[in-house]
């Protein structure tokens, strides 16, 4: 889900310019998870908690990242589920992502700004 990273990171970017050039990108996990470092986001293990401006991240029995999402204030999420340019970004309630992305081969870990 590459261009799920690229809206993740977007939304994680202070500076709309950056983000906007971000957000078109087909960016591949590790530039994804440098990006985050790069950004002060640091990773914790997500224990069902809502803390609005970190990125959530499913990742594969290899420790692979899959998917992400950025979390907004009111358990909502921005998210992208898929690579097509026409399938749009969303914001969609945070429960909704959740469900949509369970599967017992993905881990979900937080990445919070520290």
């Amino acid at each position: 889900m590459l261009l799920a990273f690229a809206t993740a990171l977007a939304a994680a970017t202070p500076s709309v310019e950056t983000a906007a050039s971000i957000a078109a990108l087909w960016l591949h996990p590790e530039p994804f998870l440098r990006g985050l470092a790069e950004r002060g986001f640091i990773w914790h293990d997500w224990s069902g908690g809502h803390a609005a401006g970190s990125v959530l991240v499913w990742v594969d029995g290899t420790g692979r990242p899959q998917h992400a999402c950025y979390l907004l204030e009111g358990g909502l999420a921005l998210n992208k589920d898929a690579q097509a340019w026409f399938r749009p970004r969303q914001v969609l309630p945070l429960t909704q992502v959740l469900k949509n992305w369970a599967d017992e081969g993905f881990t979900l870990q937080q990445y919070i700004r520290t």
